[in-house]
């Protein structure tokens, strides 16, 4: 659980530096790391402001796979990560097999979700387009967030 939130966590930031980071974001997030420039890129926004600035930005899919994304899986993911409700309770009751689908579907939409990312950032629209064929070929195995945001 923990990788995935800290890769959910990285494909917004790197969503928001795409579409709707100002220069100045940018500049305190690329420049030489030192106790300033590190003190200076903290004050970046969080996971809720920065797809809040995605709206309207980013492409209309892109921002509605995020933010579906978060409003399904945050809580719980957060909740693994810093020792919450979430991971005792299933430590004791254990994991239901709908419960350990649902969880390998969203792994898998945050993956196609990174993949798109990475073929964006490489300028290749072709690249893009068969990342957007595997995510309808592999439909059954994402997240119904993922198709919805593909059905639009």
């Amino acid at each position: 659980m923990l990788g995935v939130t800290l890769t959910f966590e990285t494909l917004i930031r790197a969503m928001w530096a795409l579409y709707a980071a100002s220069d100045n974001d940018i500049e305190r997030l690329a420049a030489d790391l030192s106790i300033e420039a590190e003190s200076k890129a903290n004050r970046s926004p969080l996971l809720n402001d920065m797809i809040k600035k995605l709206e309207g930005k980013a492409p209309k899919h892109a921002y509605d796979m995020a933010i579906g994304y978060k409003d399904t899986s945050w809580k719980a993911l957060n909740s693994y990560v810093h020792g919450g409700i979430h991971p005792i309770s299933r430590f004791s009751s254990g994991y239901p097999d709908e419960l350990i689908s649902q969880v390998q579907r969203n792994v898998n939409g945050v993956s196609t979700m990174v993949a798109m990312m990475i073929a964006i950032l490489t300028g290749s629209q072709d690249l893009a387009n068969n990342i957007s064929k595997i995510q309808h070929q592999f439909a059954d195995c994402l997240p119904d967030l993922v198709q919805e945001a593909h059905n639009h």
